[in-house]
């Protein structure tokens, strides 16, 4: 929440969203990161990242057979 905080103060939405998607992603948490790319796309229907990243999301093998899960 912190870093989202950071980065709307550069009056960039669609890359702090983006920059969360991401940090959920690497998390395996997947429908966080999903959502924040969405928003992003709100915020700027043609951020490339965003799209791209829907796009890796959606491939139907999914995101957790191709990057290893961490056991905590």
């Amino acid at each position: 929440v912190r870093a989202l905080k950071l980065f709307r103060s550069t009056n960039n939405e669609a890359g702090a969203r983006y920059n969360m998607g991401v940090a959920y992603e690497r998390l395996a948490k997947y429908p966080s990161a999903e959502l924040q790319y969405r928003q992003a796309l709100t915020a700027d229907p043609e951020h490339e990242g965003s799209l791209e990243a829907i796009a890796r999301l959606q491939v139907p093998s999914g995101p957790s057979e191709s990057q290893p899960q961490e056991v905590e």
